[in-house]
């Protein structure tokens, strides 16, 4: 989701076709909804990131721009999905589903594990059919029904949207690696 720090003249290209492509949809919306001034503005933008396709440096204050702007979006994804995803675990802990048990104020939610065979380490909790059957996302799904935690399947949503939404972490070496050697 993320624009490189440093573009090549390639992703200065890319980005002035995508938003040279964007601001012409809009123009052709504008000239539908019959307004004459704005359709004008979006015309001339779009020929302005135009330029950026046969001039890619000149597109570097606009590349800059478009990738902070996505930065902040990125943010606002994050957070609102954080939020969503808070929202529905307090939801299913307020209506007592299976996450949350009832007990009294004074007893705690630990309980002694009992022996099981030792076969059964590798796997202390088995599911009936093929290991890996379907993905992870039916073996996902087969918990949350079999556990009757089937709000926990409206988290996928939001866990995927937050992590296209994170920014990645730079790969180059820091200063402290002679530490190492």
């Amino acid at each position: 989701m993320f624009l490189p720090e440093e573009p090549t003249a390639d992703w200065l290209r890319a980005t002035s076709i995508a938003l040279t492509f964007a601001t012409l949809v809009v123009a052709g919306l504008l000239a539908l909804l019959d307004a004459g001034a704005a359709t004008m503005v979006m015309v001339v933008l779009s020929v302005f990131f135009a330029l950026g396709v046969v001039f890619p440096r000149a597109a570097s204050p606009t590349y800059r721009a478009y990738a902070t702007v996505l930065r902040i979006v990125a943010r606002i994804v994050r957070a609102v999905a954080e939020l969503s995803c808070f929202s529905v675990v307090t939801a299913a802990g307020l209506t007592t589903t299976s996450m949350v048990e009832e007990r009294g104020a004074r007893d705690s939610g630990w309980t002694a594990k009992g022996s099981i065979a030792p076969d059964s380490y590798a796997n202390p909790f088995p599911m009936p059919g093929p290991a890996g059957a379907g993905g992870w996302v039916r073996g996902y799904a087969r918990w949350a029904r079999a556990t009757h935690s089937e709000w926990a399947l409206g988290l996928v949503p939001f866990l995927v949207l937050m992590r296209s939404a994170q920014e990645t972490q730079d790969q180059g070496l820091r200063g402290e690696i002679y530490a190492l050697y």
